[in-house]
């Protein structure tokens, strides 16, 4: 395989996002998401297509979701749901 190639099919499966909110490629159509804020594992809890994979509290809170979706979707549930934390958050004040 060409070195391009190989770049391109690692870039498919970065993560992006923030520390509290995080997305990556898990392969055929299927978009990973991790949280360390328990309001944005909320907002995932109540989408009809999201399970629920793993979680922890040992240390420190993470739960971590599937869902089947393209790239470009996962980026704008992304931003959708660290808005609506800010807003979230901006209440709580």
């Amino acid at each position: 395989m060409a070195s391009e190639e190989i770049k391109r099919i690692m870039n498919l499966f970065e993560s992006h996002g923030t520390d509290q909110l995080s997305y990556w490629n898990d392969g055929a159509g299927i978009m990973g998401f991790q949280t360390t804020d328990p309001d944005i594992a909320a907002i995932f809890k109540r989408r009809k297509g999201a399970t629920l994979t793993a979680w922890s509290v040992n240390k420190r809170y993470i739960r971590v979701f599937k869902e089947k979706m393209t790239a470009a979707q996962a980026m704008q549930l992304v931003k959708k749901s660290l808005k609506t934390l800010k807003g979230i958050q901006n209440i709580q004040k």
